[in-house]
């Protein structure tokens, strides 16, 4: 799971928070960063039973959730694995920001995390790219960007 499908976990959890309010649906906050695939679903059968996925909330749920594209394998005995601490963090701060019903902030091409959903090493990515692998690393480090020509190759490589 990416730092950003995270954020989207947390984000429609807590924009569905926000709407039930009184109530709360998913269950108890705590537990869900560390398990948002399957805090996400009971969320959304809980605003489902309560009537309020409906109309342009249910619009933006379902725009955010296309932004899902990995899929953790569960582990034994088919319980979903706790998140590392990064990916809670980042659960955190999309919860916050749904829950103050805040739009859903536009994704950046995250490089590292498209490289990664590809299964490519930076290396492999380099090869594609016809760059060294020191440039691939810069680029998903943030200490450069690639420029347009490049970001449009990258993006045709990795989506």
């Amino acid at each position: 799971m990416t730092n950003r499908e995270a954020y989207v976990f947390g984000w429609v959890f807590g924009r569905l928070n926000a709407d039930a309010f009184p109530k709360t649906v998913g269950g108890d906050v705590a537990l869900a960063a560390p398990r948002p695939y399957s805090s996400s679903a009971r969320a959304i059968s809980d605003a489902h039973r309560l009537g309020i996925l409906t109309g342009d909330l249910d619009r933006q749920i379902g725009e955010a959730l296309c932004e899902i594209n990995s899929i953790d394998p569960p582990m034994e005995g088919a319980s979903e694995k706790h998140q590392p601490l990064e990916i809670q963090g980042a659960w955190q701060l999309g919860y916050y920001a749904g829950r103050g019903k805040r739009p859903l902030a536009d994704a950046e091409f995250d490089i590292a995390a498209a490289r990664r959903a590809k299964r490519m090493t930076q290396a492999q990515l380099a090869d594609a790219m016809g760059v060294d692998q020191a440039v691939i690393s810069r680029w998903e480090g943030g200490k450069v960007s690639p420029n347009s020509e490049n970001l449009n190759k990258l993006k045709e490589i990795l989506c």
